[in-house]
């Protein structure tokens, strides 16, 4: 019975894909019936990967913010670029699979060497920016990655408290009103948080998170996000 009924499932599917077929959310080529991902090979093999001065630049971050790492999967360039700002301001909510499986990935092994307690947070969003967004993208990965990694996902431990647009601002500026609107609520003591965000450009957002969090207790913070900025487009 189990067989007839797991056929019926694989002709109903095969019927599904014939008459409505997956496509490539970049270039809408049509995709294979049991295609995991949401972008073709070719389109995936367009993602722009990181040098080697990414990386330094990367580790110079890292140590900068107070960081226990910062890992991070692909440049902000190219296709990733326009599925981000599709994500972020088109309401593409759909892409949200597809960018969570680019999201770096950590070994089971790893998983259970580490013995603190784990936490996967978002990096907030001010209420107001979420009501025009009507969603946090950060969120959106975090919950993902977590379920990926069989980590807890608590989406309310960071608040943003008040908004500003940072763009007339220098960098000290940025930094100085981040560090302000970004509050911890809840106690960390001995947990390692895994800090989620969709785009690393100079970690000035990261590091104020990670201020409020070890103030409440984290004792490491790892950053998670999508893709880095290269130096010459910031």
């Amino acid at each position: 019975m189990k067989k007839i009924i797991k056929r019926l499932n694989s002709i109903g599917l095969y019927l599904f894909n014939s008459i409505l077929p997956k496509h490539c959310i970049a270039c809408r080529q049509i995709l294979v019936a049991d295609a995991t991902n949401q972008l073709c090979i070719s389109c995936f093999s367009k993602l722009d990967q990181l040098t080697e001065s990414d990386k330094a630049e990367i580790e110079r971050i890292a140590t900068d913010i107070g960081a226990e790492n910062i890992y991070t999967s692909y440049r902000y360039q190219g296709i990733l670029r326009k599925l981000i700002l599709s994500f972020k301001f088109q309401d593409a909510i759909e892409h949200r699979k597809q960018l969570a499986q680019i999201l770096p990935k950590f070994k089971q092994e790893e998983q259970h060497n580490m013995v603190e307690p784990k936490l996967v947070v978002p990096v907030p969003m001010h209420p107001l920016k979420r009501i025009a967004r009507k969603y946090n993208q950060a969120e959106e990965l975090a919950l993902l990655f977590a379920k990926q990694n069989h980590m807890t996902y608590q989406p309310f431990v960071l608040k943003r408290e008040t908004y500003q647009k940072q763009t007339d601002k220098n960098k000290q500026q940025r930094a100085k009103n981040l560090s302000k609107s970004i509050s911890c609520a809840e106690e960390l003591r001995g947990t390692h948080v895994y800090l989620v965000d969709d785009i690393l450009t100079t970690g000035a957002t990261l590091k104020a998170c990670i201020k409020a969090l070890k103030k409440s207790g984290a004792t490491k913070v790892t950053c998670i996000t999508l893709c880095f900025t290269p130096l010459q487009d910031k």
